[in-house]
């Protein structure tokens, strides 16, 4: 396999382009139209690529009833918690598991689950 990644439908390609770079670190690699209707950003961290796709001509049922969930993991959790507060994100649920790893779990703006784990 040359690449793997994920790929997110989103009603708003900026708004999702600036919280996954701005929350999550991720960071722009390109941004292009195929075509009148359609935008398409890939995303990278080191750990992980996202294309995010905006299909102007529809709008996209929200994605808070999938079973997929993007996790990552950082050092501190603190820094992501900050940032969420300024993004306008309902408030993380917060859960430490029982081998004591430390996550919060949130919604991207199209409802997509994201989990960031503490990293012990």
């Amino acid at each position: 396999m040359k690449e793997v990644f994920l790929t997110i439908g989103c009603n708003s390609l900026d708004e999702s382009r600036e919280f996954y770079q701005n929350l999550l670190g991720f960071t722009l690699e390109r941004e292009f139209a195929p075509g009148p209707d359609i935008r398409i950003a890939f995303l990278k961290r080191p750990d992980l690529k996202i294309e995010l796709v905006e299909r102007g001509d529809m709008m996209l049922p929200g994605n808070d009833q999938s079973s997929l969930t993007i996790t990552v993991t950082v050092d501190d959790l603190a820094p992501v918690e900050q940032k969420l507060q300024t993004t306008g994100c309902a408030l993380p649920e917060r859960a430490t598991l029982p081998n004591g790893m430390e996550l919060i779990r949130f919604q991207d703006p199209d409802g997509v689950n994201i989990s960031v784990i503490k990293d012990v």
